[in-house]
């Protein structure tokens, strides 16, 4: 049982370098919404739910581009905040699984996929720029998620969400766009671990 348990700790979208930074983050917000934890667990409110609630929030914030830009970054702090703390009522639960480790992925992904759609239908970002990060950026988590089963884990694994969303915020609070500037790099090094991750998978699949 043991065992188990630590092999679905590891079959996650984390690599091992990151698990490990993780831990500090998972102990700050153990601290800091240690109430909210408690109080959802008591409701009966899953882990699932928190990251389904997390990904509708982006998507909400996705619409408000339209309306309101501070809005929409508001509510893009409020989706991450969420997103945080959906592992920690699945380990307060001790109801922490491989199935909700891509759940968390999936809707992280959902709200990533919706805000960046959103920025390329409002000109900020280059459609073909957006794109590649849009088909990237999932790839990679998915093929992180493979290699973490397999037990032949990346080293490290970039995951810009926080930096494209905080250009956004950068945007605006001052009206500089340089969505195109950081996405482009991102994106390419995003490139460069599909394309790595591909062989990893590919050799593995040859033994």
């Amino acid at each position: 049982m043991t065992k188990k348990t630590k092999d679905e700790d590891c079959a996650d979208c984390w690599s091992p370098s990151e698990r490990k930074i993780k831990a500090f983050f998972e102990f700050t917000k153990k601290v800091l919404f240690y109430p909210v934890v408690v109080l959802l667990v008591k409701l009966g409110v899953t882990a699932n739910m928190v990251s389904y609630f997390s990904a509708f929030v982006g998507l909400v914030a996705t619409v408000y581009l339209w309306y309101d830009l501070r809005i929409a970054a508001i509510l893009l702090l409020v989706s991450l905040a969420i997103d945080g703390i959906d592992g920690s009522v699945a380990r307060a639960s001790k109801k922490k699984s491989l199935r909700g480790s891509i759940t968390d992925c999936f809707c992280d992904q959902f709200a990533i996929s919706a805000t960046t759609i959103g920025f390329i239908a409002l000109g900020l970002v280059d459609p073909v720029i957006g794109a590649l990060y849009l088909v990237v950026y999932p790839t990679v988590i998915a093929f992180s998620i493979i290699r973490n089963i397999i037990k032949k884990p990346a080293s490290y694994v970039l995951r810009p969400r926080i930096i494209v969303f905080a250009v956004f915020w950068l945007y605006v609070i001052t009206s500089l766009n340089i969505f195109n500037y950081v996405i482009l790099p991102l994106s390419l090094i995003l490139l460069y671990q599909v394309i790595r991750d591909f062989y990893v998978l590919r050799a593995h699949l040859k033994n």
